[in-house]
């Protein structure tokens, strides 16, 4: 058998890991007492502000024992300073997603759809000012130029189009076009310059940075985004031939072959080009989340739980609401940054289901909803946030992970020159000369490099954290270092005849029957299983002198939840409250 790693971890550092672990003890309890101590000074308060509110926002809310609604709070701070979600005549549940991935500040955004609503969203509320028609659908682009601004006033987009004609008849002001200036508000603007309109203008100039351009297969129209005071929201209309017993969806169709549900909001939120911003249900940016982060064909509570999962870090990370800024468009995008969505085309019938089967269930500590960070694979266990980012949450420790038995991503091996780390790490390794020596100077209890220490001929650099992954562009930071010569795989048996140093490719495995069998020796690593973790060995280490091999295991940051050991879980037969309430120590699902 091979002894725990972590006798092999402290070894590289004597005291530190010790030393390490009993701080991050202290400053968890102390943590915990304080937030004791700030509830109990707090709670009276905060209950006779939830019992006087305006309601509650449904689904979203938990339930006291004695049936008083509890609100959900939003952030990770505490009780302080974290506002309550209250339920209005207006579009609580809905969430707004930046397109990041195809329609951030692009040259122009184009609709493929023939009619559409047009409208504005005041205090998240949807007002539908017009339904527009167009064969070869929509595209919306900046506006840079000068307007003229003429006299009148019109409260219909029909009315402005009239008015338009008009100037375009009377005076040859083929620039006219009509100009939505807000909720129930249009005017008429010409190029500025235009020649012969002596009376009709008003005298007012527009040259907005907020002014965009919407061309249609009649002409086009302005939207004057700064004087609306938002930017405008496009929505399907109803699909034809859709009844009770054959439904229809009605989704937007936008270039490049995405199709979203609810609507969509173009504007140029200070920059030069346009992006598209998703307003839609929470429930329904879910079935586009959930395929979008794993397989449809999963077990069934897998998916669940990453349904859970998905709506609270939505949630709490793009915030309630369909009211937009000028300045900015969402806080939450469509990338892995936060968590891939990609619209309806994406949506199965399996992952909807589960969105379903959950709906308005969260995670929640100390009737608090969490956010709830995941990532694809652990390599054995996951991490406490505070060993990867400046937190300290106590639902969010590290976790043994053995389920994880068919990760998503396998151990990697990623070999890198001594130049090809410099150059990664960039500005962080001026000065330290040619690299000597990569050391992990500490590692965290999950077996992950929380201080790797790069010396050089005339300096060293310490990267902390996950600043190691993102600087040197690993999968994660459950790895080894190899250098040249070194031997990776040798570990400390113990075996009949006592312990003793060999390497594991020269071993004998015990096969489910008994069989023993000589070891694999062309795998690139050997992943040994002990009562809490996995450790990955490289088979071997690199070919020259001037590179350093990094064996290891997980993909992600490794806090919260893993998505390949969720599966591993639901396989097993665990509910999806089991699976989270295992990842999110001392939650309940709600």
């Amino acid at each position: 058998m091979v002894e725990n790693q972590a006798g092999r971890r402290s070894s590289l550092l004597p005291g530190c890991w010790d030393s390490y672990r009993r701080s991050r003890k202290e400053n968890i309890l102390a943590r915990r007492r304080i937030r004791t101590r700030v509830r109990q000074a707090c709670l009276a308060g905060l209950l006779t502000l939830l019992l006087t509110g305006t309601g509650i926002f449904s689904p979203y809310f938990l339930s006291g024992d004695g049936g008083v609604p509890l609100s959900v709070w939003l952030g990770e701070n505490g009780w302080l300073g974290s506002p309550v979600i209250t339920a209005q005549a207006a579009e609580n549940d809905y969430i707004r997603v930046g397109l990041k991935s195809d329609y951030e500040r692009v040259g122009q955004v184009t609709i493929q759809n023939t009619s559409l609503k047009y409208g504005y969203c005041i205090q998240d509320v949807f007002y539908s000012e017009e339904t527009l028609y167009s064969g070869n659908g929509f595209v919306i682009r900046p506006e840079t130029g000068s307007w003229s601004v003429c006299k009148g006033s019109y409260r219909t987009y029909s009315s402005a189009v009239q008015e338009a004609a008009k100037y375009r008849t009377l005076y040859g002001a083929f620039g006219a076009y009509p100009a939505s200036t807000g909720k129930g508000s249009w005017k008429v603007y010409v190029p500025s310059g235009t020649g012969g309109m002596s009376g009709k203008l008003s005298g007012t100039a527009r040259n907005s940075s907020h002014m965009l351009m919407v061309t249609t297969q009649n002409g086009g129209f302005l939207i004057d985004a700064e004087l609306a005071g938002s930017y405008p929201q496009f929505a399907p209309t109803a699909d034809k031939g859709a009844s009770a017993s054959t439904p229809s969806v009605s989704v937007l169709r936008l270039s490049g072959g995405n199709s979203y549900r609810g609507r969509l909001e173009v504007g140029r939120y200070g920059n030069s080009g346009v992006t598209a911003v998703n307003v839609l249900p929470l429930e329904q940016y879910l079935y586009g989340v959930v395929p979008s982060e794993v397989p449809y064909t999963w077990p069934a509570e897998a998916l669940k739980a990453q349904a859970v999962c998905a709506r609270g870090y939505a949630l709490l990370t793009a915030g309630p609401g369909s009211s937009g800024q000028l300045s900015k468009g969402y806080r939450m995008g469509n990338t892995t940054l936060h968590q891939g969505y990609k619209g309806y085309g994406v949506e199965q019938p399996a992952t909807t289901q589960a969105v379903d089967a959950t709906r308005g269930k969260l995670v929640c500590y100390e009737n608090q909803v969490v956010r709830t960070y995941y990532f694809s694979t652990s390599g054995g266990s996951t991490e406490a946030v505070e060993d990867v980012w400046n937190s300290n949450l106590p639902y969010l420790q590290g976790v043994s992970d053995l389920f994880e038995s068919n990760p998503a991503k396998k151990p990697w091996i990623v070999t890198m020159t001594k130049q090809q780390i410099l150059s990664r790490i960039g500005a962080r390794g001026n000065g330290i000369g040619s690299i000597t020596a990569v050391t992990p100077e500490i590692r965290t209890e999950s077996g992950r490099v929380y201080a790797l220490k790069i010396e050089g001929t005339a300096g060293s650099v310490t990267l902390e954290k996950d600043q190691i992954r993102s600087a040197l562009g690993l999968y994660s930071t459950k790895f080894d270092v190899i250098s040249y010569g070194e031997t990776p795989d040798r570990v400390s048996m113990l075996g009949a005849d006592g312990r003793t140093e060999r390497r594991i490719r020269e071993s004998y495995v015990l096969s489910g029957t008994g069989e023993k069998k000589r070891m694999d020796t062309t795998m690139e690593q050997y992943v040994v299983l002990s009562k809490d973790n996995r450790t990955s060995f490289a088979a071997e280490g690199p070919s020259s002198p001037d590179s350093y091999v990094f064996a290891g295991s997980g993909y992600g940051h490794g806090v919260g939840l893993s998505q390949s050991g969720a599966r591993g879980m639901a396989e097993e037969g665990y509910t999806y409250q089991e699976i989270l309430e295992h990842y999110f120590t001392g939650t309940t699902v709600r």
